[in-house]
């Protein structure tokens, strides 16, 4: 099938998680924020999460189906999942604490 087959898709999203982890707020030695003193780190952010169980569904309502998907590899999405997905994002950057400070400007 090619493209991120499971685990490997969930492992390699979780690696970058925990590597995001070590640039937050806490560790002033790897600061982001110009306001917060001398920045020594790229801000990175962990952004929205991508999966959901077919037509079940996660608690905050998004369903994947397979027309959101394009028939040739049923990895990259349709016009239809693309939607979903610049939805998410959007609703990412405009509300996740450190996102929206730029993002919203």
């Amino acid at each position: 099938m090619g493209g991120s087959p499971e685990p490997l898709a969930y492992e390699t999203g979780l690696r970058s998680e925990m590597g995001d982890r070590g640039s937050d707020r806490r560790q002033a030695e790897l600061n982001y924020d110009p306001v917060k003193g001398k920045v020594a780190v790229p801000w990175i952010c962990w952004g929205p999460y991508f999966w959901a169980d077919g037509v079940k569904g996660r608690k905050d309502g998004l369903t994947l189906l397979r027309s959101d998907y394009r028939e040739s590899d049923g990895l990259h999405p349709s016009a239809a999942g693309l939607s979903k997905f610049v939805k998410l994002m959007l609703d990412f950057f405009k509300t996740d604490a450190t996102a929206r400070l730029w993002f919203n400007q």
